[in-house]
């Protein structure tokens, strides 16, 4: 068994729809009764979000589970006590439940984290759709992007230059790029436009319109039928950044 196959397995789902998936998707949508306001949702699948990070390791999760059989504690439990057996007394084990905690991913997840001769390791559990936990499985984090920025993401946009620009040394186009990042998955602060020293609004300062005589104007982000959004200071479609 492989990553890609632990993670399904737990997810419950077919793995060749997985695959199919994004890693992170922003979407605009009409709210209200007349459908005048319009929000956005900005989420991580989980799937590509997780195996991005984790790596399976088959050897460790043996292990696990056979302690876990012989347990007669609960599987949250097992999950701590086993971390702890195993980092010793000088090692670092860290719990969380991402359903307790601002976080942006399509599903929570329940993990334990530890270190054993200089690797790092996750026991991971998924809380399916359905609201059924799945089984737990052992990963090392082999990834520089942690387990625990679940909250962390940047809507973006780039401008890559018009055609007859000045080219950069090298002949490159200046590509300018606006973007805003949440640690929360709730406030979304200015991170800069680089190429442009003015210090712009936080993104939820600019009014959402589907009029497009307003895109690009430094106040409002226009949206289009399809729901892409679009940067209120270079005009260029908004997309969404795990990090």
């Amino acid at each position: 068994m492989n990553t890609k196959e632990a993670l399904a397995e737990m997810l419950g789902e077919p793995l060749e729809e997985l695959e199919k998936q994004e890693m992170s998707t922003l979407r605009f949508y009409p709210v209200g009764l007349t459908g005048s306001r319009y929000d956005f949702e900005a989420e991580h699948n989980v799937f590509p979000w997780l195996d991005e990070r984790l790596s399976f390791d088959p050897r460790m999760d043996r292990v696990f589970n056979r302690y876990a059989r012989r347990s007669k504690e609960s599987l949250f439990t097992d999950m701590v006590d086993f971390a702890r057996r195993v980092a010793g007394k000088r090692g670092d084990v860290g719990r969380c439940y991402t359903g307790e905690c601002d976080n942006m991913l399509s599903h929570n997840l329940f993990f334990t984290t530890f270190e054993r001769d200089c690797e790092e390791y996750v026991i991971l559990q998924i809380e399916r759709k359905s609201g059924r936990m799945s089984p737990a499985y052992v990963f090392t984090t082999g990834s520089d992007w942690s387990i625990y920025d679940f909250g962390t993401a940047s809507i973006a946009a780039q401008d890559h230059g018009e055609p007859g620009q000045l080219l950069l040394e090298g002949g490159t186009v200046p590509i300018r790029t606006s973007r805003w990042q949440t640690h929360n998955g709730c406030s979304w602060a200015w991170e800069g436009d680089f190429g442009d020293p003015v210090n712009y609004n936080d993104f939820d300062a600019y009014t959402i319109t589907k009029d497009e005589a307003l895109r690009g104007d430094r106040e409002h982000v226009f949206v289009d039928p399809n729901g892409v959004g679009y940067c209120p200071i270079l005009g260029e479609p908004l997309n969404l950044w795990h990090m």
